[in-house]
């Protein structure tokens, strides 16, 4: 599911129209895995019954103790109350931060959330707009915190629960 949000394509079509393809075209013994919104187990036994393999969580995880993601970030996501109204689908965010570093793989139209001083600085700017970004703007991006800068969720972060401490 991401990265098709410019199509209107969901999950919900998505996966079984993938795995009816790979089906039909000597691929069934690929694995499809699901990707997008998915935050319990109603998800994953959505997605499994839609004819997805498996699941891969994104918000979910970034929360949790063991993710390497700074506190302020995670504070941000478990904040959000309605990820369908708070979060905005742009790629912006690519053009200020490095390819190859975390939170970027490139090419990529993410979800993030909607009131960043990152967002009002720049705006939703398209791939193509991309290049009426300067240096400047992407070091002001890079030294800003998590107060200011876009933080990454997905439209399914308003239902993300706050972690359990670690078992000790």
């Amino acid at each position: 599911g991401h990265g098709r949000q410019s199509l209107g394509v969901s999950l919900m079509t998505l996966v079984p129209t993938a795995r009816r393809w790979l089906n039909s075209n000597g691929f069934a013994g690929i694995p499809l895995v699901a990707a997008g919104g998915i935050m319990d187990g109603k998800g994953l036994a959505a997605a499994l019954a839609l004819g997805a393999d498996g699941v891969a969580l994104g918000t979910r995880f970034v929360t949790t103790h063991q993710s390497g993601a700074p506190e302020a970030f995670k504070q941000r996501v478990l904040a959000v109350e309605d990820g369908t109204t708070e979060t905005v689908s742009t790629s912006t965010w690519d053009h200020l931060t490095p390819m190859g570093t975390p939170f970027n793989a490139g090419g990529y139209c993410g979800r993030a959330l909607a009131d960043s001083e990152a967002l009002r600085r720049f705006g939703r700017r398209s791939a193509e707009d991309g290049a009426g970004i300067t240096p400047e703007d992407a070091a002001w991006y890079k030294a800003a915190g998590y107060d200011t800068r876009a933080v990454w969720c997905g439209a399914g972060s308003g239902l993300v629960v706050p972690p359990r401490p670690p078992a000790l």
